[in-house]
């Protein structure tokens, strides 16, 4: 059920029952910074201005790694503003690898953590809320 819900060219971004933000990046899109940029104002419209947990599920996304400049913007004080932590929802341990080798050189400046399995997932994040 979803709570409210934005589709955007590239996506979708909905606040669940949780009262989790959750992103969903469509298949075969590369992010860009401009595409993060409307993400993160998506983010603070759904939760009211407030910083987000956000649950980010690339299980099964077929698409290139985001570009570096959005990577450095989502990591940034920009992307902390915004969230109060991020989980990554992902399918395969390498895909993990890979998520976790992006939080170590990026350092988001917020609490992000990659997860295979969904309700450990939220269970995580919602030691994050306010």
């Amino acid at each position: 059920m979803l709570a409210d819900a934005v589709i955007i060219g590239f996506g979708r971004v909905w606040k669940d029952e949780n009262g989790i933000v959750n992103l969903r990046p469509a298949d075969g899109v590369t992010l860009t910074r401009e595409m993060v940029v409307e993400i993160l104002d998506t983010y603070k419209f759904l939760n009211g201005g407030k910083k987000a947990l956000v649950l980010v599920n690339v299980q099964g996304w077929q698409a290139a790694s985001p570009a570096r400049d959005s990577q450095v913007l989502m990591a940034s004080e920009a992307g902390a503003e915004v969230h109060q932590a991020a989980a990554f929802l992902v399918d395969s341990p390498v895909s993990k690898i890979i998520v976790n080798f992006w939080i170590r050189v990026h350092r988001p400046l917020f609490p992000t953590r990659a997860f295979t399995e969904k309700d450990s997932a939220i269970e995580w994040l919602q030691g994050y809320r306010d």
